[in-house]
């Protein structure tokens, strides 16, 4: 790749992975929301993508030759865990002070090569993805490591580089330059139980016979044509992904008995056959194949919850029938088959011949729940369901009522209040005209005075001139 930031795939992934590794010596039917993880075909078989790396250290570029210091400063008896991702190494340091370190990250750098490891004996996991290593070498003191994530990187061979680390249980070696793997580099794996070699040039699987306690294998993208009879051995094995190959012959499979998820999208293959002695199947993709039919043998496959036969060659109704005996299925994709043309209306007649269907080519088929026979509890809420509205139908007559209460009150209010309005002016007139009244009579009897004065002051003129005369 041209540039580290392409070399660094997601690391996270793959510990979510190892985390179940517990989980897989107890692992009985999965759930459907776990078992269940395609939801649409894969019509192409290039490769896909590789993710961009999410940078969450942007730290200047530190002394490859010595230990940064917020590292230094730390007291090597009080780390288990310790991150150097991003760093812009391209040597590793010495880490040899750090004798309880447990888990260390030194993934998305430039590391060119694995050294400086040594006293790391109780190193229980490793991440180196996303860098520029070409060789696995100087892990020898590693006796304690589980977890060896090494994908995305120039690896062309693994050597004797595996050779001391007898307690590896998970190893990524994906998206590197492996062409072929040898049975004597991975002989002392004896525990692995998790392998990844996806998005490598592996022609064969001729060294899958040493790995006897492995659960899941992943080599999707590879250039595989054949499966060895090596398969027939591995009888823990969960979960396979032998997708996007050159695979047309899958009989090796036949003794997998405890196989529960099982991919073989985009292949070549026709006869599927074997897959019928698989009982404890959950999931099944057959994606971008050659089939034409699903066989009856498929009935036993009682456990199976999802099946993916898209874009293959069935091409008539009755090569489908077994649906009628797959009583677990839950989720079928038969897009890109030209049987769907044939009827008006394939989504109903699909779900009349497996009506335990509730996922039709990724569309989610709707019940309907009024035609459910209800259960106990069911019962119980739709018992006080009614009594809930029986109470707000009560409470509603009541509010009414009040309502009607309070309108008849709230009218003699307004005409009481208008009637004192009423009788407060005829007060305020009466006495306006008892004023004018007062007024007028005052008026009146100042003029009677002036009347009576202006008499008797005539009189009183004319007897004084008749005295005179």
């Amino acid at each position: 790749m041209s540039s580290n930031n392409k070399r660094c795939s997601s690391g996270i992934l793959s510990t979510a992975q190892t985390q179940s590794l517990v989980s897989f010596q107890q692992h009985a039917t999965l759930s459907r929301s776990k078992t269940c993880s395609f939801t649409s075909p894969t019509t192409s078989r290039s490769k896909p993508e590789r993710l961009q790396p999410l940078v969450t250290n942007k730290n200047s570029q530190l002394n490859n030759e010595a230990l940064p210091d917020d590292v230094d400063n730390l007291h090597p008896a009080m780390v288990s865990e310790l991150c150097l991702h991003t760093r812009g190494l391209s040597t590793i340091p010495s880490l040899s002070q750090f004798s309880k370190l447990q888990i260390l990250d030194l993934s998305c750098n430039n590391l060119i090569r694995i050294e400086n490891l040594k006293n790391l004996s109780n190193l229980r996991e490793l991440k180196l993805y996303g860098n520029k290593i070409e060789r696995i070498e100087n892990l020898e003191c590693l006796t304690q490591l589980q977890i060896l994530q090494l994908q995305f990187n120039e690896i062309q061979s693994i050597g004797l580089g595996l050779i001391c680390l007898t307690r590896l249980q998970s190893l990524r070696i994906d998206s590197n330059k492996l062409s072929i793997i040898k049975p004597e580099e991975v002989l002392k794996l004896a525990q692995l139980k998790i392998l990844d070699i996806s998005n490598c040039t592996i022609e064969h699987l001729d060294f899958i016979n040493t790995l006897s306690s492995i659960v899941e294998l992943r080599a999707c993208h590879c250039n595989l044509k054949i499966l060895p009879n090596q398969f027939r051995n591995l009888r823990n094995l969960i979960d396979v992904d032998l997708s996007n190959n050159e695979l047309n012959n899958i009989a090796s499979l036949k003794t997998l008995l405890s196989l529960r998820i099982l991919r073989l999208a985009n292949n070549h293959i026709q006869d599927i056959q074997v897959i019928s002695f698989l009982v404890h199947l959950n999931e099944l993709d057959l994606s971008n194949n050659k089939i034409n039919s699903l066989p009856n043998s498929f009935e036993k496959l009682i456990d199976l919850q999802c099946l993916n036969v898209s874009h293959n060659r069935i091409n008539s109704w009755n090569n489908i029938s077994v649906l009628h005996h797959m009583s677990s299925l839950f989720i079928l994709n038969l897009n890109g088959n030209s049987l769907l043309s044939q009827v008006e209306n394939f989504i109903e007649k699909v779900s009349e011949l497996c009506p335990t269907l509730e996922v039709i080519n990724d569309i989610s088929l709707k019940t309907d729940d009024s035609t459910a026979n209800p259960s106990a509890s069911d019962e119980q809420l739709m018992s006080i369901d009614k009594e809930l509205k029986e109470v707000d139908q009560t409470l509603e007559k009541s509010i009414a009522v009040i309502q009607a209460q309070f309108d008849v009150i709230f009218n003699d209010l307004q005409k009481l209040n208008t009637s004192n309005h009423d009788s407060k002016q005829d007060k305020e007139l009466m006495n306006n005209n008892f004023l004018e009244s007062n007024d007028s009579n005052k008026k009146s009897m100042h003029r009677l005075f002036q009347a009576l004065t202006f008499s008797e002051e005539n009189y009183q003129s004319a007897d004084q001139e008749t005295n005179d005369v």
